[in-house]
C-alpha cells in the first residue's frame, strides 16, 4: 500500500468511521497506523519472543511440528507464539478481530510483517519470488462460519500476504462441513476430525509451484498438515506455511 493511499484510508477510518486502535480500541494511534503505540510495541515483543526449539525470535523461527514436516511442509513462518491466557494482548486481539471483522487494513499490517520471513524462507529453499514459481492459498473457513461472521480470516490474510510479496493468491482448497470444534479436541482427535474435510478444487494452480499455505492460528498443525499433504498429492512442488501465530 502506498504512503498516500494509506494516509487517505487512515483518515477515513479514524475520522469518518470512528475507528480506534484495531486491537485495544484506544483512540490514540498517533495518526500513523491502525494500532496504537502500545499495541505495536506488544507485537514487536511477541515477534522477538524466543522459540524454545531453535532459540530464534518468533518472527525468524521456521520450526515445524512433526506432522507438518511429515506432510511435506518445508517451513513455517509466524509473527508470534499464541497463549490463550494472554487474552488482552495485541496478538490475541488481532487474531480475534480478524475472525469477526473484514478488517483489510489490519490484515495488510500483519501481512507486511509476515512477508520478510516468507521471502527469507523461500530464498533459503531456493524458490524465486517471481516468475510464477510460488503462489499463495489459504485454509478456507467453513461456509457456515463465513455466513455467521461475514469473513474468511485466512483468505483475508492470504490475499494481503500475496499483495505484500507480489504473488498471486488463489482458492485451491474446498471444505466439506465444519467438523467438530478443533479447540475442544486432543491432537489425535483433531487429526481424525480434519481427515477428509478438505479437497483440492483447483489442482492446476498448484502443479509445479511452491504453495504458501496461510491460516490465522496454528495449534497442533493437524489442519495445515492435512492441507499440505493434499496440495503435494495434487502436484505442488512444495509447501510452506504462514500464520499470524502458533500456539
Amino acid at each position: 500500500m502506498s504512503g498516500r493511499s494509506k494516509a487517505v484510508k487512515l483518515f477515513l477510518r479514524s475520522f469518518l468511521a470512528g475507528e480506534k486502535c484495531a486491537c485495544c480500541g484506544e483512540p490514540d494511534t498517533g495518526g500513523r497506523d491502525i494500532l496504537c503505540p502500545e499495541c505495536l510495541r506488544q507485537l514487536e515483543l511477541k515477534s522477538a519472543e524466543r522459540c524454545p526449539s531453535c532459540g530464534h525470535g518468533a518472527a525468524d523461527c521456521v520450526c515445524l511440528r512433526k506432522n507438518m514436516r511429515e506432510a511435506g511442509c518445508s517451513g513455517f513462518v509466524k509473527l508470534g507464539f499464541y497463549r490463550a491466557s494472554e487474552s488482552g494482548s495485541a496478538l490475541n486481539r488481532a487474531i480475534f478481530r480478524l475472525k469477526k471483522n473484514r478488517d483489510r487494513m489490519l490484515a495488510d499490517l500483519l501481512a507486511e510483517r509476515l512477508a520478510p520471513g516468507v521471502a527469507s524462507l523461500l530464498g533459503d529453499i531456493g524458490v524465486p519470488m517471481d516468475g510464477g514459481h510460488a503462489v499463495v492459498t489459504y485454509v478456507t473457513r467453513s461456509a457456515r462460519r463465513i455466513r455467521e461472521e461475514g469473513v474468511d480470516q485466512a483468505e483475508l490474510i492470504g490475499s494481503a500476504l500475496a499483495r505484500a510479496c507480489g504473488l498471486e493468491c488463489w482458492k485451491m482448497l474446498g471444505r466439506s462441513g465444519s467438523g467438530g470444534i478443533q479447540k475442544r479436541l486432543d491432537v489425535a482427535s483433531r487429526e481424525d476430525n480434519v481427515a477428509g474435510m478438505f479437497s483440492v478444487i483447483a489442482p492446476g494452480l498448484a502443479e509445479g509451484r511452491l504453495v504458501i499455505l496461510v491460516d490465522d492460528l496454528v495449534t497442533t498443525g493437524s489442519t495445515v498438515s492435512e492441507c499440505c499433504a493434499l496440495l503435494k498429492r495434487a502436484g505442488a512442488a512444495g509447501t510452506v506455511c504462514a500464520a499470524i501465530a502458533e500456539a
